[in-house]
């Protein structure tokens, strides 16, 4: 510690001037220098289609060109996307039909069937609504069932542990008794 001391005293404050002046100065230059980060990112030597050409030389470029931050358009020029446009298209037909309306309620009744989709809807209510009673009438019997044969199980299982426990209760009593006789 006292060499720590005695060193501390030695310094002398130009010393700790210059190596903040020399730090300060690093810094400076860093942030203020004309050289980018990245290599070649100002270099304009070649075109984006030469840079396409030396990177794909086998075959043509994969990719149109487009002026630009990212010199390539977003979608890869390879992938077949004509069964997906057809797709919306026919999508978009449909649509258009769907929202052509005519002047004529009658019309357009008649053109959505919807009476008849309103009967078949009430046909499968009241199917499901019979299926439903049907099963809750027959799992009401199969409880019942199960009742009528477990319950006499049940009751003398609940007199046999009635009985057990009333014997514990008395040993209990006994011997809190003998215990108590015991202590005196």
């Amino acid at each position: 510690m006292k060499k720590l001391i005695s060193w501390l005293k030695n310094i002398q404050i130009r010393q700790i001037v210059s190596a903040f002046l020399v730090g300060i100065l690093f810094f400076v230059s860093t942030a203020c220098s004309g050289a980018n980060a990245t290599p070649g990112a100002t270099d304009t030597s070649t075109t984006p289609s030469e840079e396409l050409k030396y990177r794909f030389p086998d075959e043509e470029s994969p990719a149109p060109v487009v002026e630009g931050m990212n010199r390539n358009t977003d979608v890869d020029p390879r992938r077949d996307t004509s069964a997906t446009s057809a797709k919306a298209k026919a999508l978009v037909d449909n649509a258009k039909r769907n929202l052509k309306v005519t002047g004529d309620v009658g019309e357009n009744i008649k053109r959505t069937n919807v009476g008849e989709k309103a009967a078949e809807a009430a046909k499968n209510a009241s199917q499901k609504a019979q299926s439903t009673a049907e099963d809750i009438a027959e799992g009401t019997k199969e409880g019942v069932e199960n009742l009528t044969q477990d319950a006499p199980k049940e009751v003398s299982n609940t007199a046999e542990r009635t009985a057990k426990g009333n014997e514990l209760t008395r040993k209990v009593t006994e011997a809190a008794d003998d215990a108590a006789d015991a202590v005196k």
